[in-house]
C-alpha cells in the first residue's frame, strides 16, 4: 500500500513512528505535525477507508495490515496560545496528531470487519418408552429417568465496521440457515450447507470526525453439525433430528417427512455468500 494521500501537508516526527507486538497483534503510533488549522481535515482524510492502513508495512511480506483506530489531537509542545486574551477561543500554530494502528481488525481490501468462534451446546432429553436399564427388557426407565443429549455447537460472529447504511440482511434473514458453503472471511473454514444459522444481529451507529453516520453490524450465528455417526460421518446440519433407534441403539441425525412424504425443515436453507 502506498502512503495515505492527504491534501493538507504534514511532517512526520523524528524516532517516529513507533511499532509494537505480542503473539496476539501488532500495533503501531505514529506521531505527526500539522498546521492547527488544518488538524481536522488531515484528520477526516486518514479516517477515509483508502487511508486507514498503517502504511510502514506494505514491503513486508506475511504482515497483517494494521488499521487506524484512534487518534488525539493538541498543540504542539511548546506553543504558546495566540492573543492570549481572556475570553478568547485557542488558535495555535501548528498541532501534534497522534495516530494509533492495529491489526485487531481485519481488512479484506473493502470492509472492516471481525470474527469469532466459541463454543455452545444444546441439551436434548432421550425417549425412555420402550428403553430398559437391562438388555432382558425387564427393567424399564422413568419418565424421569431418561439421559440428556448434548449436541455440540459453536457460536459465530461476523461484526462489519464503518458501513453506511444497515444491510437488509439484519431483518430478512433471522432463522434461516446457509444453502451453500459459507467461507469465513479469516478465519480459513468454510462451514458446509446447512450447519450455519443466521439468529440475529446487533446494530450501533458511530460519529467518525468530520464524516457521516456510520455503522457497525454484528451478525449472530450458530454452527450445528450434527455429525453422523456413521459412514463418512456426514454433517448433516440444522434440518435434522437425533433418533435413537437406529444403528443398533447408538443412534443417529436423520431427517423428517410429513405425512404426504414431504421433507420438513425448521429452517429455510438460503444462499449466504454475498449476503453476510
Amino acid at each position: 500500500m502506498a502512503f495515505p494521500t492527504v491534501s493538507v501537508p504534514f511532517y512526520e516526527l523524528h524516532t517516529w513512528p513507533r511499532e509494537k507486538g505480542d503473539i496476539l497483534k501488532s500495533g503501531a503510533v505514529r506521531k505527526v505535525k500539522v498546521a492547527w488549522k488544518d488538524r481536522g481535515q488531515f484528520i477526516y482524510e486518514l479516517m477515509l477507508t483508502a487511508n486507514m492502513e498503517y502504511p510502514y508495512w506494505s514491503t513486508f511480506a506475511n504482515t497483517s495490515t494494521a488499521i487506524l483506530t484512534g487518534w488525539t489531537a493538541i498543540p504542539f509542545p511548546g506553543e504558546l496560545k495566540k492573543n492570549d486574551v481572556w475570553d478568547d477561543m485557542a488558535d495555535y500554530d501548528y498541532a501534534l496528531v497522534t495516530l494509533h494502528y492495529t491489526t485487531d481488525i481485519y481488512t479484506d481490501g473493502t470492509n472492516f470487519l471481525k470474527e469469532t468462534l466459541g463454543p455452545a451446546h444444546e441439551f436434548e432429553r432421550l425417549p425412555f418408552k420402550e428403553v430398559y436399564w437391562d438388555n432382558g427388557q425387564a427393567n424399564p426407565l422413568k419418565r424421569q429417568e431418561a439421559g440428556i443429549r448434548v449436541t455440540p455447537m459453536m457460536d459465530y460472529t461476523l461484526t462489519y465496521y464503518r458501513l453506511t447504511a444497515v444491510p437488509a440482511a439484519v431483518f430478512t434473514y433471522p432463522s434461516v440457515i446457509n444453502s451453500d458453503g459459507f467461507a469465513t472471511k479469516a478465519l480459513g473454514y468454510t462451514f458446509l450447507a446447512n450447519t450455519l444459522r443466521y439468529n440475529n444481529a446487533r446494530v450501533t451507529h458511530s460519529y467518525v470526525f468530520g464524516a457521516a453516520t456510520y455503522y457497525n453490524v454484528t451478525y449472530y450465528f450458530t454452527f450445528k453439525p450434527n455429525r453422523s455417526t456413521q459412514g463418512a460421518h456426514t454433517l448433516m446440519g440444522w434440518n435434522t433430528e437425533w433418533r435413537q433407534d437406529v444403528n443398533n441403539g447408538a443412534g443417529d441425525y436423520s431427517k423428517i417427512y410429513d405425512g404426504a412424504g414431504n421433507e420438513i425443515k425448521k429452517h429455510e436453507p438460503v444462499v449466504f455468500t454475498g449476503v453476510f
